[in-house]
């Protein structure tokens, strides 16, 4: 029996979340980072410190408490044919996506002069993104169709950072850390439509929901150097992640009627935590 054949794909695009440390767009956690567009990032002197470079935190007050607050970015955008029939017939792609970077909460504490202590939290990165399309195929071409798509995605990065620094003397200061990171990820897919051809046809339906969360550790070592006044080098090494927990759980349903003639869907997906 002929059948009609649609054809579906939807991309998420990689957000790549192993923790990193180095000059990005999307950290921008406090004033002098902020002010500089993240130039001085391994001579930050604030709490933001904890992230960039650990060292930077022998320079702060034996108690000081800071707070960034979070960037907020809105955008729609357009991505023509991601919905698309075989026939050629393709949808206008249209999706929204909301970010958040970051805020981060810091605390420093002083237990001996030349020595500071630090913990931090920091969320790095919250992302959502919805979705959704139809594509109508009129009456009278090869195949007679309807369909609908929606996407929903949600991430979410925390660091929670622990922070040891020794200020040997103005010139040179020492730090380490050791940060706990956590991610997790949702992701909701439905496709539904009807489908006909030369008096035959059906309806189709289809969902995948995912669920992923996890949990890793990364070190941090870095220092401050001035060989001159008004002169500072500034240095930070940190380990990849290392993962420590994974739950992944996921359904994923299709129902057809009449079974005998479905359509055929291919779908495309790349996500990383």
């Amino acid at each position: 029996m002929p059948r009609a054949v649609g054809v579906f794909m939807l991309l998420f695009f990689a957000l790549h979340g192993s923790a990193k440390a180095e000059n990005s767009e999307d950290i921008i956690a406090g004033s002098d980072v902020a002010l500089t567009g993240g130039a001085v990032v391994a001579n930050v002197q604030t709490g933001g410190a904890m992230w960039f470079n650990p060292a930077g935190v022998a320079r702060l007050d034996g108690r000081s408490v800071g707070l960034t607050g979070a960037v907020l970015s809105y955008s729609r955008a357009r991505a023509p044919g991601i919905l698309s029939s075989e026939s050629g017939a393709q949808s206008d792609g249209v999706f929204s996506a909301v970010q958040a970077i970051p805020r981060a909460l810091t605390f420093v504490m002083s237990p001996r002069p030349a020595l500071r202590w630090g913990l931090g939290l920091f969320f790095t990165r919250s992302f959502n993104k919805f979705f959704q399309d139809s594509l109508t195929v009129a009456p009278g071409t090869p195949e007679t169709s309807e369909f609908f798509a929606t996407a929903d995605s949600e991430r979410n990065l925390y660091h929670i950072s622990g922070t040891v620094a020794w200020k040997k003397s103005e010139r040179f200061l020492f730090g380490g850390g050791l940060d706990i990171v956590i991610a997790s990820q949702r992701l909701g897919e439905t496709v539904s439509g009807a489908y006909g051809e030369d008096g035959n046809g059906g309806t189709f339906s289809q969902s995948l929901n995912l669920d992923r969360s996890g949990a890793g550790l990364q070190m941090k070592v870095g220092l401050q150097w001035e060989p001159v006044p008004r002169f500072r080098f500034g240095w930070m090494v940190a380990t990849p992640t290392y993962l420590v927990y994974l739950s992944e759980e996921g359904t994923r349903t299709e129902s057809i009627s009449p079974p005998a003639g479905p359509p055929v869907f291919r779908g495309t997906q790349i996500d990383e935590i």
